[in-house]
């Protein structure tokens, strides 16, 4: 009895011993079923995560490419009908959209509870004015950058590549396949479009004057046979007033920079400017922005803001400015430039005048051109008298056809077939005056005025010397293309639906 008792206790004092033991390996066991159970726990909500981020990456993905639609849309319009590129636009895009995205939702929510719950209303659009002001300071952002650029339009055959691969894009939308495919040819075709690696549009063996119409002023755009390019004179721009409002065209903008671009120019090699006057200089300040050039070549000018403006701003872009006088010549190519006028003595007055200008002769072989700038009377008989040689079958009319210009002295010693105009439509000078046009009509079988004709081109070639007119050309082609042509009959439609 006493051994079983004490089997009993010693069996007994075993089992209480053993107790703790089980616990520990419970409580290990336990832990690691809460591990598993954490670590399962974590993998779901990892997964949960990464399946919110994979669909808000997916949501981006799908506002990246409609705003990369919509901007590859734009930037064949803007190439064509603008010629420019605006870089700012799929930035800004891609963070206006789903500000947009807020806004319109919560304009409508604070409507309604404008209506409904007043003070919430409020609150509501305190909101909706806060997002409209970010999306107005982001616009406002970009377009500070510089972002923007002008190019060249594009040639035909790349326009109609292109809005084919905007249908094979839209075609294949819910094709990721193919969608990407057809994204890799449009970003191609539109890195074309911004790029323009295309040579300009020039006339080779051939030394071209045209004389641009824009308004009261001079611009003229000058091609020689060996490719060279030269701009003299930009006409007007705006005039700056007080509180930044500005009047006035900015024809360097609005006519000069779209004639180079459509010209397919991304540069020029000369450019000049015959004289400190507004009409003649303003414009430059334009182009100089847009298309570099090795040098801008004036004469012996007096100093004016305007002017000043100018040369700094030449400078800080890199461009030498190159001081002409009378006596110098040099060869572009097979022609021969003569600078006739400013003479070594000349000395300018306190403020720009007209015979500041410079007067340069080009010549090919026996076929000249002669541009006179702004010069007066005493001048024209001055260049007259000196024996200087003048003859020349295309005369640009000094100032405008002014009093005293195209003296008889001046027309006797050029000899001109083709006298040239650069004049605005009713512009409160007169110009041309009457007597002006006699004198011309007298000497120059065909006489030309922008007003009238628009821009005037002169071709001096192996064929010798053709004339043509942006005027003329107009009433032998009325629709300059298809485009146009589909215009006009819209247009058309809706006049008659109208009456």
């Amino acid at each position: 009895m006493a051994v079983a008792r004490s089997s009993v206790f010693f069996v007994g004092r075993n089992q209480n011993a053993s107790w703790p033991i089980l616990r520990r390996r419970r409580s290990s066991t336990d832990m690691l079923s809460d591990f598993a159970f954490w670590a399962r726990e974590k993998e779901r909500g990892l997964l949960r995560l990464l399946t919110r981020v994979v669909r808000a990456a997916l949501r981006a993905w799908d506002i990246f490419i409609l705003t990369l639609a919509i901007y590859l849309v734009l930037v064949l319009l803007t190439a064509v009908y603008f010629q420019q590129v605006v870089l700012a636009g799929l930035l800004t895009n891609l963070l206006a959209v789903p500000l947009v995205g807020l806004i319109v939702p919560l304009g409508l929510v604070a409507l309604l509870l404008g209506m409904l719950v007043p003070p919430a209303g409020a609150l509501a659009a305190w909101l909706v004015t806060l997002l409209v002001e970010c999306l107005l300071a982001l616009v406002d952002f970009f377009a500070g950058r510089g972002l923007s650029y002008g190019i060249p339009s594009p040639p035909p055959w790349l326009m109609l590549l292109y809005l084919a691969a905007l249908v094979l894009f839209a075609v294949a939308v819910d094709r990721r396949k193919r969608q990407r495919w057809a994204l890799v040819v449009l970003v191609a075709l539109a890195l074309l479009v911004v790029t323009h690696p295309f040579p300009p549009q020039l006339t080779p063996d051939e030394l071209e004057l045209t004389v641009l119409d824009v308004g009261q002023g001079d611009a003229l755009f000058l091609a020689f046979p060996n490719g060279e390019t030269w701009l003299v004179d930009a006409g007007r721009g705006a005039i700056e007033q007080r509180d930044g409002y500005r009047i006035g065209e900015a024809v360097g903008e609005t006519v000069v920079r779209p004639f180079l671009r459509a010209r397919g120019l991304k540069r020029l090699d000369r450019i000049w400017l015959s004289h400190a006057h507004h009409d003649h200089m303003a414009g430059l300040v334009a182009v100089l922005g847009e298309f570099p050039t090795r040098s801008l070549n004036v004469g012996p000018n007096p100093a004016s803001r305007a002017y000043e403006d100018l040369l700094e701003d030449a400078r800080a872009r890199g461009i030498p400015v190159v001081i002409h006088r009378a006596g110098e010549q040099f060869a572009v190519g097979e022609v021969k430039v003569e600078v006739l006028w400013p003479t070594m003595d000349y000395t300018p007055g306190k403020s720009p005048s007209n015979n500041d200008s410079q007067v340069l002769r080009l010549c090919r072989q026996t076929n000249c051109l002669l541009l006179p700038g702004d010069i007066e009377e005493r001048v024209e008989k001055t260049l007259a008298a000196s024996g200087t040689p003048l003859e020349a079958r295309v005369l640009k009319v000094p100032h405008h056809g002014g009093h005293g210009a195209a003296s008889e002295e001046f027309l006797a010693a050029i000899k001109p077939e083709v006298a040239i105009v650069s004049v605005g439509a009713t512009n409160p000078f007169g110009h041309p005056f009457p007597e002006v046009e006699d004198r011309l009509r007298a000497v120059a079988p065909r006489m030309f005025r922008t007003d009238r004709d628009g821009a005037v081109t002169v071709r001096l070639g192996n064929d010798g010397l053709q004339v043509t007119n942006f005027a003329a050309s107009r009433r032998a082609q009325p629709y300059p293309s298809l485009a146009a042509k589909l215009a006009a009959c819209a247009r058309n439609l809706l006049l008659l639906e109208s009456r």
